[in-house]
């Protein structure tokens, strides 16, 4: 999506004592966010020089620290994002090692902080950036794009990013609009009726923090990195997003429309009006059926597991998992139809003497409860562990082995098709952490391990029961 083209200064943004503004009064906004803003910064993040009263326009941004630092903030708290940051950097120190990373090799530093979209967007990017480099002949280190309009090329760049990007290190004149500078500019113009999570309505905050930014040449902002960033603090410590804002702090109050409609009884409050919360979807339900298939050696050699990738789309795109399977609403609980599910995957109805094995058990590992942005997810955990002489023989990769061959059976009959055993494949256990697990995946490992050390047979085996041919 492409940033708004700005439209004519119409004048149309009221001060508190509802008259036009002026580019006096876009300037003072100016002023004194970005007064505040240097006086209130943190100083522990590492991706951007501390200023004191010196513009940061002076101190050097490294733009590719930017955008990682960004991406990173969209749904993850502050400390979380320094953390993963520093990890970040020591593994892909410039855009040329990310380009040149595997998946894996990103989902691993990324593992744990969600959202796994966002870590493989960054390495698209990062080949993006490349090739053109490459294409274009240039010279030097590959770098990003300098413009807004350019930064949107790349993939994964809209426009609150190439916006961030763009004016904190080039100084273009372009509002980035989150979430908190939404809010900021709501309250600021005493708008009452502003849904965010209606795309219309970002477009026209947007269009307002540009009149605010460059509205006509006197009031051009000199220091547009510093006044997006002085926004985004301000709406998301003073102007904030929970709770009644902290007017008493805030170095726009007297700027600020819904400040004086509240001080004199014309809102009821500012909290919950301006801007009206968000009309969120309810989360769907999703219940899903997990086996765990571990294979352990008699002499307690490390344990291998059976994996599938999920498909590259879509939730947990490409990330492994244990076979899985979503119930149908009609599955309910424990009916005949829910055991012939739990059959698909763990095939307990086979001969014993027919696996690599010789003394599979299934036991119940109960349940794990996932939180997705749009989705509630309940997961049934059962655990196959399997002990057997052949464990020496199981290959790293797809071979001819009996259990990887029926489950890929029972996938493929559950699912409809027919290409299940080319995403399955074994892992030891030290392994999972170096792939990048989700935080999904390990809490179902979690569930079976402790399901494990428990050792309650009674009660909480499901009896085999055989699949008529």
């Amino acid at each position: 999506m492409a940033l708004p083209k700005l439209i004519p200064l119409s004048y149309d943004w009221k001060t508190p004592q509802k008259e036009h503004a002026t580019s006096d009064f876009f300037k003072l906004i100016q002023d004194n966010t970005i007064d505040w803003w240097r006086r209130n910064q943190r100083r522990d993040l590492p991706w951007r020089p501390y200023t004191a009263d010196e513009a940061v326009s002076f101190k050097f941004c490294d733009p590719y620290k930017i955008w990682v630092s960004e991406v990173m903030s969209q749904q993850t708290q502050m400390g979380t994002v320094i953390k993963y940051f520093n990890q970040w950097m020591s593994k892909f120190p410039s855009i040329e090692v990310l380009a040149s990373s595997t998946e894996d090799e990103v989902r691993c530093v990324w593992s744990g902080m969600g959202y796994y979209r966002r870590a493989n967007y960054l390495r698209k990017g990062a080949q993006y950036l490349v090739n053109e480099h490459v294409k274009n002949k240039a010279q030097g280190a590959v770098t990003l794009p300098k413009t807004s309009a350019e930064l949107l090329k790349v993939p994964g760049i809209g426009p609150y990013t190439a916006a961030a990007i763009a004016s904190i290190c080039f100084s273009e004149t372009c509002m980035s609009v989150d979430g908190n500078v939404f809010r900021v500019l709501c309250r600021l113009r005493g708008e009452q009726q502003m849904d965010p999570k209606m795309p219309k309505n970002l477009k026209m905050a947007y269009l307002w923090g540009q009149q605010l930014m460059r509205g006509e040449e006197k009031a051009v902002c000199k220091f547009p990195g510093e006044l997006n960033q002085g926004l985004m603090e301000l709406g998301a410590s003073i102007c904030r997003p929970n709770g009644p804002p902290l007017c008493s702090d805030c170095p726009l109050r007297q700027q600020c429309v819904a400040y004086s409609a509240y001080q004199h009884k014309e809102l009821p409050a500012i909290e919950g009006v301006i801007p009206l919360h968000g009309t969120s979807s309810p989360k769907r339900i999703e219940e899903v059926l997990t086996v765990v298939h571990e294979f352990a050696s008699p002499d307690h050699a490390a344990s291998l597991f059976i994996m599938v990738q999920r498909p590259p789309n879509g939730l947990l795109g490409g990330m492994p998992e244990f076979p899985s399977l979503t119930l149908s609403s009609s599955t309910g609980g424990e009916t005949q139809h829910f055991y012939k599910e739990v059959e698909a995957l763990a095939f307990l109805s086979c001969e014993v003497k027919e696996c690599p094995s010789e003394s599979p058990s299934l036991r119940k590992a109960g349940k794990v409860i996932h939180i997705f942005s749009h989705i509630r997810m309940t997961i049934r955990v059962y655990h196959v562990k399997w002990i057997g002489k052949q464990l020496n023989q199981i290959p790293n990769s797809i071979g001819d082995d009996d259990v990887i061959a029926r489950l890929a059976n029972g996938l493929d009959k559950a699912k409809g098709c027919s290409n299940s055993r080319a995403s399955i494949f074994l892992l030891p256990m030290d392994k999972l952490a170096s792939i990048g697990s989700s935080k999904l995946l390990l809490k179902v490992l979690h569930a079976a391990c402790a399901a494990e050390r428990c050792q309650e047979p009674q009660g909480n085996e499901l009896k085999k029961r055989r699949i008529k041919k």
